[in-house]
């Protein structure tokens, strides 16, 4: 269907009906960048309503709510952010409008927005420091779904890995090799977790070896070789079950 009409529509939006959307999103920048990646989300909830607070809009956090579902009462839910609307009188009707349209803020990005460039030896250092940072990321994440603080959603498969790839893609070459190089360190700390079959099991290996003083006995790395793919198998299998729940679930 042609999209007649469709430019006009967007471009009679009153700009101040996006004041929440630059509000909300700023925010967010903002928080993140003072403090990056890899806390609780607790954390980043607290700081956004402080931020939210702060540029004047009125939230509150975790609200109870109770969902209705038919003959279905489900209690114990809660909102994590609760915004609330602004009062506005149109003739004899008061509405609530919180100022969110689906509209980017016009120059929103531009303050935010910054592009430099290094030397040789600034580039090389600033690299081996952002891989150490992602390889500490990824551990971090492994542990935590391990020990159940977070989500095995987290868990990137095939499909997903494919369609992040299309869409750094779309945004230019600097974000699709940005990808490719985050999607590299990944697979490069997992092949050296201490895990038969992989290096890092090779490592371990001798590693006892050299404790030992002598080979080790060909029935363990035997066995460790069926743990090994036992474990992998078992991974890869978590990892299509997510991606096929997260596309066609």
């Amino acid at each position: 269907m042609p999209d007649v009409g469709k430019n006009d529509a967007r471009q009679s939006i009153p700009a101040e009906l996006n004041d929440a959307s630059g509000k909300i999103i700023g925010a967010a920048i903002e928080v993140h960048r003072h403090l990056g990646p890899g806390l609780l989300e607790s954390v980043y909830e607290r700081a956004m309503i402080h931020e939210l607070c702060l540029r004047g809009m009125t939230v509150q956090q975790q609200v109870p709510v109770s969902i209705a579902y038919k003959d279905l009462n489900i209690d114990g839910q809660r909102l994590d952010l609760l915004l609330t609307p602004e009062r506005l009188q149109q003739g004899d009707q008061a509405i609530g409008r919180i100022g969110v349209a689906n509209q980017p803020v016009e120059g929103l990005w531009d303050g935010y927005r910054v592009e430099y460039s290094l030397g040789p030896f600034s580039a090389f250092t600033g690299a081996v420091s952002r891989t150490v940072e992602y390889s500490v990321l990824t551990l971090k994440v492994i542990w935590r779904i391990l020990t159940g603080q977070s989500s095995i959603h987290n868990l990137s498969g095939p499909f997903t890995i494919a369609d992040a790839a299309g869409k750094t893609a779309s945004y230019g070459l600097v974000y699709f090799l940005k990808f490719l190089a985050i999607v590299s360190i990944s697979l490069g700390v997992l092949n050296l977790l201490p895990v038969p079959v992989l290096d890092g099991g090779h490592l371990l290996y001798f590693a006892l070896e050299a404790v030992r003083g002598s080979p080790l006995p060909e029935s363990w790395m035997i066995e460790g070789q069926k743990i090994g793919l036992l474990l992998l198998a078992g991974l890869m299998g978590l990892a299509f079950y997510v991606d096929i729940q997260r596309f066609f679930g």
